[in-house]
Parts: C-alpha cells; sequence; structure tokens
C-alpha cells in the first residue's frame, strides 16, 4: 500500500512542500492533473533535486556497468561503426569541414602533448579567435592558405599556447620549417 502525503493548503493560497516543508505560493508546485487541486505535492525545487539525484545515480551505475562489461560495450561499439560505417564517416567529413579549428587545436595539441613540452592549452576558440583577429599571414602579409605557426617551434621546445602561435601562409610555414629567426626574402 502506498504512503499517503497530505497536501497542506493554506488559507493564503500557499501549500506546504512534503519535503522541504516551505510554504510557496502554487505557482511553485508542478502541475499534475491526476494529483487533487491540479498541482503536486512537492515543490518545484523539490522535485528538480530528486530528478538531478536520480541521473547522477543512473550515471554511476552506467559507469559501474561499463568498467564491469567493457568488453561487451567495445563489441557493441565496434558493432554499431560496421553497421552504420558509411554514415558516420559522411558525418565525420562534413564535421571537419565545418569545425576546421577543432582540427588544426586538436592536431596542435597532440603534437605538443608527443614533445612533452609542457604547456598545451591552445583551444578551438583561440584559433577562431586568432584567424578573425588577423586574416592576414605575419610573415608577408598574404590571405591565401592560411595556417598556424609556432614561434618557437615544438621541436625546439616551444609551447602550443596562444602566446606562441601566429597566422602565417602555408608557403612561409613551409620555409619557416624549425627556423626560430625567419625573415622573408623579397621575391
Amino acid at each position: 500500500m502506498s504512503k499517503q502525503f497530505p497536501r497542506v493548503d493554506l488559507d493564503n493560497g500557499n501549500r506546504l512542500c512534503n519535503k522541504c516543508k516551505e510554504e510557496k505560493g502554487l505557482g511553485g508546485f508542478p502541475k499534475n492533473k491526476n494529483c487533487k487541486g491540479g498541482r503536486e505535492r512537492t515543490c518545484k525545487t523539490c522535485v528538480y533535486k530528486a530528478r538531478e539525484s536520480q541521473k547522477a545515480n543512473q550515471k554511476n551505475l552506467a559507469a559501474k556497468w561499463y568498467l564491469e562489461n567493457r568488453g561487451v560495450a567495445i563489441e557493441r561499439q565496434q558493432k554499431r561503426y560496421q553497421e552504420n560505417k558509411e554514415r558516420l564517416q559522411a558525418y565525420g567529413r562534413q564535421h571537419a569541414k565545418d569545425n576546421p579549428e577543432i582540427y588544426k587545436a586538436a592536431r596542435h595539441r597532440r603534437r605538443a602533448a608527443k614533445r612533452n613540452n609542457g604547456s598545451n592549452d591552445l583551444t578551438a576558440t583561440q584559433i577562431k579567435w586568432l584567424f578573425d583577429n588577423f586574416p592576414q599571414c605575419v610573415y608577408c602579409c598574404s590571405e591565401d592558405s592560411l595556417t598556424i605557426d609556432h614561434v618557437i617551434p615544438i621541436s625546439k621546445g616551444g609551447q602550443n599556447t596562444l602566446e606562441n602561435v601566429v597566422i602565417a601562409c602555408m608557403s612561409c610555414n613551409n620555409k619557416k620549417r624549425a627556423k626560430l629567426d625567419f625573415k622573408v626574402e623579397a621575391e
């Protein structure tokens, strides 16, 4: 038999929450046509807290299941990928075209991590900001084929940070390579 909670309606039109025992207006209680008066007995704040707690519990249970059944989960992922391979690959290609700064940032983070140069905090947002605010090569002022160049190359111990990157055209970036002092020669 389910436990019945009394609905405490006050003379001033407010109601007491069964959980937190706070007095609130009827607008503070979720609508529910199955309840008397068309409102729940528990206030919206308590309902939302309970939902968040339930979501956190579900995440914990899912993480625990994954740790215990990792092999099964990996098999499911591989099977799903094989069944939807073309669609997933097409989505990945389109996502890369639509968000090039995310992939540039990831490539630079990976290179810096491989070199283990310490700071590695260049984000996609920072790269997008660079391209938006400096739309030309710092070496030759070209606006074609722009890339990111590390002032102090990663191979020489440079870090993958906003302070160490500039916008350079592909040509200047390729000519500079891993040099520390690079000047564009007049053609």
